[in-house]
């Protein structure tokens, strides 16, 4: 099989078109489960998707899975080998017709597994009491100073 590593994926991309990987196939390690969203497909079904940050040993991406049936085999700290996946914009997109098998454990970087928390959890950024007054509203941000 014809494995993949995430920079090079990136580096070949057209981020306006999700771009089909049929016969290649990524060792990933999940690095943090975000949360599901759930909505109404076009066709009037309902559908969920769920965001992840996956990391191989090269680089880290955003991840969603629109299949509900393998919601449970994504977990934090597993080593997953994906094939029949798509890449668009950066992401990596796993369908219902994306295969998603169990694999051996991967040494990702500790810089690497750090950026892919931040992906999924960013941390707000930390601003004094003063500088709130000034900003504009709708933006998350963590107060420090003496109320």
């Amino acid at each position: 099989m014809n494995v993949k590593k995430f920079n090079e994926l990136t580096q070949q991309e057209d981020s306006s078109r999700a771009k089909p990987y049929p016969t290649a196939f990524v060792k990933v390690q999940v690095l943090k489960v975000g949360h599901t969203a759930n909505f109404k497909q076009s066709n009037g079904k309902d559908g969920s998707m769920l965001n992840l940050s996956v990391a191989d040993a090269s680089d880290v991406v955003l991840a969603t899975l629109n299949d509900a049936s393998q919601f449970t085999s994504v977990k934090e700290g597993r080593t997953l080998h994906i094939r029949n996946f798509l890449m668009k914009g950066g992401r990596l997109i796993l369908t219902e017709q994306s295969k998603i098998m169990q694999g051996s454990s991967l040494d990702v970087p500790a810089d690497i597994i750090e950026k892919g928390r931040i992906i999924i959890s960013p941390s707000s950024p930390v601003k004094t009491i003063k500088e709130i007054k000034e900003m504009p509203f709708r933006q998350i941000v963590t107060i420090q100073g003496e109320i």
